[in-house]
């Protein structure tokens, strides 16, 4: 069912209990995310939910750190589709509805 997908969702972005928040300025933008490290065994360096999806553009993704490099790949690639096929880089805003529309699919 739809509703527990998108319930599980919730679920997994509440689990991971990481806080995260974003400023926008007239010229700029700063992002904050807490950095947990769920084993001793991993690497802290390894893990991040910052990720650069084209020169211009970046994000933050709270849930599972699988999920969040699976979704930041697949932006990755259609900012760079974007790219070569116009020449210019896909802007921000247009970026997040292309990326909201693909998501809005499998729920």
């Amino acid at each position: 069912s739809l509703v527990i997908q998108v319930e599980y969702a919730f679920k997994a972005i509440t689990a991971a209990n990481i806080m995260s928040i974003g400023v926008r300025g007239k010229d700029c933008a700063v992002v904050l995310s807490q950095k947990k490290v769920p084993d001793k065994l991993i690497d802290p360096a390894s893990v991040s939910h910052l990720f650069q999806l084209s020169p211009s553009v970046g994000c933050v993704i709270t849930g599972s750190i699988a999920d969040a490099r699976a979704f930041s790949q697949r932006a990755q690639g259609e900012a760079a589709e974007f790219r070569y096929k116009y020449g210019y880089e896909l802007p921000a805003d247009a970026l997040a509805k292309r990326l909201a529309n693909i998501s809005q699919v499998y729920t």
